[in-house]
């Protein structure tokens, strides 16, 4: 195991994080939001595709499941970051470290060290004490933005799975399959007007644009890199650093401002990735 990858992998999840900053600044609608991610990360994988001679093979009935997989995922998680506070829909959406090793477990039969889980289980309880700083809070207006984080968890967690599965013969292939077949679905859902309308103000375009290749894009990539080179244990305990990634954003945003309990959170997700990455050793 190469600790680039690992290092490169805390830097993607504090990219990945500035997304909800995103959802909640650039006004305009949540279809847009998600034609925009779609569009630029196609674009992408096919100019990158093509550069590097690694043009994604296409199979219409993966294009389309996957492409179906990826729009729920992204428009489950952008409606509940516009509906929830930045930390908690950062921290309620990264249970999905423990469903990567559940489902890890249960369809890629992976052996996970024993003497991993209390860490990954503290790396959790960090990320409690960095979302509920004082007492839990849940606003009952607001069961919609939930159900959707959950729903945005899972789909996360999915897409893991079959990236690892290496079903994807490379890490362009997966992204354009994943986005290419969300386009898809997306166009499709606002030709039948399931989906509201599209918003083409140039100067919202140019904030989407601009951050979903800079940040996004290459984010994802890098998330994709990672995936087959690090063991699962080590990915799931890696992944907590993205509710700090939510609790620094969220005080850009003006949500949230450090306690006690955000650093004893802190130190504790910080410490458990040491901890897993010495226990995994070489895996």
């Amino acid at each position: 195991m190469n600790d680039v990858y690992i290092f490169f992998l805390i830097v993607s999840q504090f990219m990945l994080g500035a997304y909800s900053l995103l959802i909640k600044s650039v006004k305009t609608s949540l279809s847009t939001q998600v034609l925009a991610r779609m569009a630029t990360y196609t674009v992408g994988s096919i100019v990158l595709g093509s550069y590097f001679q690694r043009l994604p093979s296409i199979s219409l009935s993966h294009l389309l499941s996957m492409g179906v997989l990826n729009t729920t995922h992204v428009a489950s998680s952008y409606y509940a970051f516009k509906e929830l506070p930045t930390p908690v829909s950062l921290s309620l959406f990264y249970i999905y470290p423990i469903l990567n090793i559940i489902f890890s477990s249960i369809f890629l039969n992976e052996k996970i060290p024993i003497s991993t889980l209390p860490w990954i289980a503290l790396a959790f309880i960090g990320s409690l004490f960095i979302i509920f700083p004082e007492k839990l809070e849940i606003d009952t207006q607001k069961t919609g933005g939930y159900v959707a984080i959950l729903i945005s968890a899972i789909t996360e967690s999915l897409i893991y799975i079959a990236v690892r599965s290496k079903y994807e013969i490379t890490e362009i292939q997966g992204a354009f399959h994943l986005y290419a077949g969300g386009l898809i679905a997306t166009l499709l859902g606002r030709l039948f007007n399931v989906i509201e309308p599209f918003d083409f103000n140039i100067d919202v375009w140019k904030q989407l644009l601009s951050f979903n290749f800079l940040i996004g894009f290459v984010g994802l990539l890098v998330v994709f890199v990672s995936i087959p080179k690090i063991p699962v244990e080590v990915f799931a305990a890696l992944s907590f650093f993205g509710v700090l990634s939510g609790f620094v954003f969220g005080e850009l945003g003006g949500e949230k401002r450090p306690t006690i309990n955000t650093y004893i959170g802190g130190g504790a997700i910080t410490a458990a990735a040491i901890a897993v990455r010495l226990i995994s050793g070489t895996r």
